[in-house]
């Protein structure tokens, strides 16, 4: 029996194998995150030689799921959580888009300039005339360049890489607040973190640790829901 389903990623295509039903509920647990947009895998091709196997593995995920979303979002719904709305973009871009200067000024930048530059040449999406651009670095790590349209500089968001794997993003363009959910790795646990940007910083409003690192395969918008 195969079970094949088709996912947008940045690493191209995964092949698994999966004996056990464990194997299976790992996988689905990846393909559920993948299934909502996450830039880590292409398409999955599972294989399962029994059919009891299947079965077993279908109602161990689903289980196993239900229970682990609903603790996570119990924990954060103990918190008033900081809504877009109380903090809106003042500042928004009227005229055409700058971008970076990637042979002086903005060179460091310079090895990811294509997808800095497709991200910013579709506008504003944060905080009135930035665009947040993510792109991935690896198994599980994306990195996230802010650009400003307004002057073209780009610069790096304090979280991404190794250290906050399965990064996940929430933002809006009429708003400075963001949201980031992320794993780490060393700790086995899953944050979301709440960011205010103005004046070009960050201040950071909340912190909430969620789960383990597995509660970080749910959509971020299963916690943060504005």
């Amino acid at each position: 029996i195969e079970l094949t389903g088709s996912i947008w990623g940045y690493d191209g295509r995964y092949y698994a194998d999966l004996p056990s039903a464990e194997k299976f509920f790992d996988m689905m647990s990846a393909a559920q995150v993948m299934g909502m947009g996450h830039p880590r895998f292409g398409s999955i091709s599972i294989r399962l030689n029994d059919i009891n196997e299947v079965i077993r593995a279908l109602v161990t995920c689903h289980s196993s799921q239900t229970v682990a979303s609903n603790d996570s979002v119990a924990d954060a719904g103990d918190v008033t959580l900081p809504k877009p709305g109380d903090y809106p973009a003042e500042d928004f871009l009227h005229g055409k888009t700058r971008l970076p200067d990637f042979k002086k000024r903005d060179r460091e930048f310079n090895s990811y300039r294509t997808r800095i530059q497709d991200g910013m040449r579709e506008g504003p999406n944060f905080a009135g005339h930035y665009s947040i651009v993510q792109f991935g670095c690896g198994t599980e790590c994306t990195l996230v360049v802010i650009g400003d349209n307004k002057t073209g500089r780009p610069f790096w968001f304090m979280r991404g890489g190794d250290d906050n794997l399965a990064l996940q993003l929430r933002y809006r363009l009429e708003s400075r607040l963001l949201a980031a959910q992320w794993a780490s790795s060393e700790l086995d646990k899953c944050f979301v973190e709440l960011f205010d940007f103005e004046n070009d910083e960050w201040k950071l409003l909340k912190k909430l640790e969620i789960g383990t690192r597995q509660d970080c395969y749910t959509d971020i918008s299963a916690t943060i829901r504005w």
